[in-house]
């Protein structure tokens, strides 16, 4: 009984060291952000207008909410809703997926989705060394939607877990699974939706954007009614707590010898405001017109600083900003702000029938 006690101590005192050392971590990264760092995202006065925060910085008190709502979410969802009732269901059923969701580790799928009831494709993606079922929380809802009944969802494995150059992860993802993404090019009057968190928002961007340009060529080389039909705005990219400018993580990372965890290009990459992280903005800036755009952040992100990396101003986007969700929990706890945009987005779609 006694090493009972002990060890239930020895878990508080861990708890309780952890969570300190989270405070005040993202407490000085987050407060500690120049005029300079705020180029290219949205501004103070915007976030005041919208209501999407009284203050820009992080309270003590919701960076303390975000520490309970971190191990809540580890806990509660992650390994007993997600894994441990997963791996029960998938025993007793037999079957661990339903017929509409593909879900690909690394190998090309057996089976494309059927035209014949397929009004749509929605892509999710996992985020920097994680794993698809870390998108769970998404897909249990987006099931539940009746107007997204005949969609088809994707949650694709990342090659090399994310953990290297952008544009050589998304290659190699298109290449990997090329009986699929092919079947998606070949059908650019279905409706897409593509939806990441924190690196995986990241490169649903650039996936999105490479959707956006093949479908702008089909426009131009085919004269179809059926994609004069379409909505211009058949896209939607959504992302959790992406890195979309870089975060400056990747600055000094490199310093404490953690090479042997990371790409060398990675750092290179995702250096807040590299090169590539500019040219990303821009290019998402150019195609605010013709991709539905949303940006879930929060200033308690321990990844992510300034976590204004997240939200990058652009003409036409939707911005939701979480008070006290930490970085690994963004999609747990606002994926119903991701499901308002995509419900939204919907809406306004001219889907040919």
């Amino acid at each position: 009984m006694k090493k009972i006690i002990k060890l239930i101590f020895l878990i508080l005192i861990l708890f309780l060291f952890f969570s300190f050392c989270y405070i005040c971590f993202v407490w000085y990264n987050q407060i500690n952000i120049s005029n300079n760092d705020l180029q290219y995202t949205v501004s103070e006065e915007f976030i005041i207008k919208h209501k999407l925060m009284n203050n820009q910085q992080p309270t003590l008190f919701n960076v303390c909410i975000s520490v309970y709502n971190l191990f809540y979410y580890i806990i509660v969802e992650l390994v007993w809703n997600t894994i441990i009732k997963g791996l029960i269901y998938c025993l007793i059923t037999d079957s661990g997926f339903d017929t509409n969701l593909i879900l690909f580790h690394g190998h090309n799928i057996s089976s494309l989705p059927n035209d014949e009831w397929t009004k749509g494709v929605i892509i999710l993606l996992h985020g920097l060394k994680s794993h698809p079922i870390g998108m769970f929380p998404l897909f249990k809802k987006l099931k539940k939607i009746n107007a997204l009944q005949n969609w088809t969802i994707i949650i694709p494995y990342i090659p090399y877990n994310g953990n290297n150059a952008t544009d050589i992860v998304i290659s190699t993802l298109l290449k990997q699974e090329e009986k699929i993404f092919k079947w998606i090019f070949e059908r650019p009057y279905l409706p897409l939706g593509i939806v990441g968190s924190s690196n995986g928002g990241r490169l649903a961007s650039y996936l999105g954007l490479q959707f956006e340009k093949n479908r702008n060529m089909l426009h131009q080389k085919v004269d179809s009614p059926i994609l004069k039909r379409i909505s211009k705005q058949n896209i939607f990219v959504g992302s959790f707590g992406a890195p979309l400018l870089g975060t400056k993580g990747a600055n000094w990372l490199p310093s404490l010898s953690l090479f042997a965890f990371f790409h060398p290009s990675f750092f290179t990459v995702y250096k807040y405001k590299s090169t590539e992280s500019i040219d990303l903005y821009f290019q998402m800036y150019n195609s605010s017109s013709s991709i539905y755009w949303t940006f879930i952040a929060t200033p308690c992100d321990c990844f992510i600083y300034p976590f204004y990396s997240s939200i990058p101003e652009l003409p036409i986007a939707d911005y939701y900003i979480s008070k006290t969700s930490p970085h690994m929990g963004l999609v747990y706890y606002e994926t119903e702000n991701m499901l308002k945009s995509l419900y939204k987005w919907h809406k306004q779609l001219n889907i040919h029938k």
